[in-house]
């Protein structure tokens, strides 16, 4: 993803809304710029989650502003756009560096449709507005966050001592409430996911989230896997997997039932807790699923 921000970050400062390092970061800078170039145009609000995301609008709205077609402005990263920004890059005089070979298509969606008895346009719909648009890192393994306050629970649920544990960890690894602090996303997820497993290794993988819908590791029963460890990797596979993994467990949370019957604020509230309102999720559901339904 970072070559992909500093390609944006490029694009930015040549257009004079961004002054920062070109370093593929997804700072404040960053945001800042991506909402005043397409901010009113597709009704962004400043949430740094959704940075990555609106960086790839931001390339798709770009791509259509060269004749080149992205696909739906609507911060996926899939095939399309992935070759749109290959595009861009040629267009450029850029070295084309892009590795789409996990990336979903069409034919991934249809599958997952047929697979879970969701609409195709409801599956494209929650992949838009609810997915990071991306589920792989530049390395080749799906990107993941850490989470040291649940790795603090799941070593309790299996008798461990989480207070004597993290006098052998690392800082940032190991605390008993949420806090952003220790995040430091990117390949350094993996850094704190390989000391906890020192510890515990499947306490470990239930502790970090996964892929594009971020999908915690406790919640791999309900995305349709017996153990973490094979959830894990299939979820370094492809993004097919990750995507059915996410329908097994809109299924398992019955969420599916409000999405289908097109309750947008029933499916907001339960997917994303009683936030979701301050971030519009329910009209981005809403206007994604007119977009895709066309």
């Amino acid at each position: 993803m970072k070559d992909i921000i500093r390609l944006a970050q490029e694009i930015l400062c040549q257009r004079g809304l961004y002054s920062g390092a070109i370093d593929g970061l997804t700072g404040p800078k960053t945001l800042k710029a991506v909402i005043s170039a397409i901010g009113r145009k597709y009704e962004l609000t400043h949430s740094p989650k959704r940075t990555e995301q609106y960086v790839v609008m931001f390339l798709q709205d770009y791509a259509l502003s060269c004749g080149i077609d992205p696909g739906p402005v609507d911060g996926w990263y899939g095939r399309k756009t992935a070759a749109a920004v290959m595009q861009i890059r040629r267009n450029r005089g850029e070295r084309e560096n892009e590795d789409t070979d996990k990336l979903l298509d069409e034919a991934d969606f249809d599958n997952a449709a047929a697979m879970s008895g969701i609409e195709k346009a409801l599956i494209k719909t929650v992949t838009a507005v609810e997915s990071r648009g991306r589920g792989f890192l530049a390395n080749g393994e799906p990107v993941i966050l850490f989470e040291g306050h649940v790795f603090w629970k799941q070593l309790q649920l299996k008798g461990i001592s989480p207070l004597e544990s993290s006098g052998l960890l690392p800082a940032g690894v190991l605390y008993p409430s949420w806090t952003s602090k220790w995040y430091v996303g990117g390949e350094g997820e993996y850094t704190r996911l390989a000391a906890a497993k020192k510890i515990d290794e499947e306490a470990a993988l239930n502790s970090a989230s996964y892929g594009l819908f971020q999908l915690m590791g406790f919640n791999h029963k309900g995305c349709g896997y017996e153990d973490v460890r094979s959830f894990f990797e299939d979820m370094r596979r492809h993004e097919r997997y990750q995507l059915i993994a996410a329908m097994r467990f809109l299924q398992a949370t019955r969420l599916d039932k409000p999405l289908k019957a097109h309750e947008w604020v029933k499916f907001a509230k339960g997917y994303n807790g009683p936030g979701y309102a301050k971030n519009s999720y329910h009209i981005k559901l809403e206007k994604a699923y007119k977009r895709y339904a066309q």
